[in-house]
């Protein structure tokens, strides 16, 4: 290819519409941990349901929990965290496992 096809290409490929959803490229980009402070401080706010929805998903589903809160809390978590948007790169997850088998 010489240098005038290589340009046609570029410009071809910067004419190719971007999907509507984003993908997973959008999803790292907007990472609670590259947020700057005031992001962060608003995503927060979803910290404030964990008590509640623990305790609601404590009642709802005690056959499914067995008596167990700690249970009922951590999906509370998930959820919080999965409506901040946080999440880890494989390299950022491969070290917390590594960490927690160490413990």
């Amino acid at each position: 290819m010489n240098e005038n096809q290589k340009n046609k290409f570029l410009q071809l490929v910067n004419k190719v519409k971007k999907p509507p959803h984003g993908g997973l490229a959008t999803k790292m980009s907007n990472r609670f941990q590259d947020q700057s402070w005031y992001v962060k401080l608003w995503r927060y706010r979803w910290y404030l349901k964990v008590p509640f929805d623990a305790v609601r998903i404590y009642l709802k589903n005690k056959k499914l929990c067995d008596k167990d809160f700690y249970f009922a809390y951590s999906l509370a978590m998930g959820e919080a965290h999965y409506k901040m948007k946080w999440l880890y790169t494989v390299e950022e997850a491969m070290k917390l496992l590594e960490n927690k088998r160490k413990k």
